[in-house]
């Protein structure tokens, strides 16, 4: 699971339609950056997304996890 910061408040600073642009432009950073990694990217409301990534092992996950400087726990 991977979640954006702080979107409640960009929506009410800069407006929904920024938030909206934001999910959109993260959504395809993270597609770009799975590169050949099959994926599902399952947006979950309030800046929340699910990764669901098939036929992969724990080291490529890893280094997905690295890529977006989060650690597993």
């Amino acid at each position: 699971m991977v979640d954006i910061a702080n979107l409640a408040e960009i929506n009410d600073k800069y407006t929904r339609q920024t938030g909206d642009d934001i999910i959109k432009m993260f959504t395809q950073f993270i597609k770009e950056s799975l590169g050949k990694v099959e994926a599902d990217i399952i947006y979950n409301g309030n800046g929340s997304f699910v990764i669901l990534a098939s036929d992969t092992d724990y080291i490529t996950i890893e280094d997905i996890m690295r890529l977006f400087g989060l650690r597993l726990d």
